[in-house]
């Protein structure tokens, strides 16, 4: 719902918010790719390390109810991608300099913190802005 809120509401500059929201859900989308293509759509098994599949599991048993069919990559932790990409640093290595972007996942975490419990933080917007312009040329 948010994410058509942010299309409907398109405009020349995003809220720090709304930025954020689109650069997390791509970075979803672009794990899951690339680990569905290495190990032919059993990725979640496969590509995911143990513990942030309980953890998403786990996650997901405590959520709402109408969240139970849900993709279990939605309950993940923003932390947990950095896992992600260093447990299979020599799959995402083909396309991003894996080092690199889990330092910059590093400095986006208490930045998505912040936004995502509904505090203002204005300095944001450049530094999730440029992150999200590369992961968009990675994808």
């Amino acid at each position: 719902e948010y994410f058509a809120k942010c299309l409907e509401n398109k405009k020349e500059k995003y809220s720090e918010k709304e930025l954020f929201y689109l650069f997390e859900n791509d970075l979803r989308k672009f794990i899951g790719n690339v680990l569905n293509n290495e190990f032919n759509g059993d990725w979640w098994r496969k590509g995911i390390p143990t513990k942030i599949r309980v953890s998403c599991v786990a996650r997901r048993e405590e959520g709402l109810d109408e969240e139970k069919d849900r993709d279990l990559i939605l309950f993940a932790n923003f932390y947990d991608y950095k896992g992600i990409l260093e447990n299979n640093k020599s799959e995402f290595s083909k396309h991003m300099n894996v080092k690199k972007w889990c330092s910059k996942l590093n400095e986006l975490g208490p930045i998505r913190n912040t936004l995502a419990h509904n505090r203002d933080l204005d300095s944001a917007y450049e530094k999730i802005k440029n992150c999200y312009e590369e992961l968009k040329k990675i994808i």
